[in-house]
């Protein structure tokens, strides 16, 4: 069971330090378009509520 949490925590620390480069390293489009990506998404989410 320690292999495996050792493991998930290696592969988290991972993801987490190459997000954390890409946001720091992020152009003005980048940004933009991960804006309007939240926004369809919030978008569509609102529109498909049950009435």
């Amino acid at each position: 069971m320690s292999r495996i949490t050792s493991t998930v925590s290696s592969y988290l620390t991972v993801y987490k330090t190459t997000l954390v480069n890409f946001w720091h390293n992020m152009t003005p489009q980048q940004y933009a378009s991960i804006l309007i990506f939240v926004a369809l998404v919030g978008f569509i989410a609102m529109r498909s509520k049950a009435r």
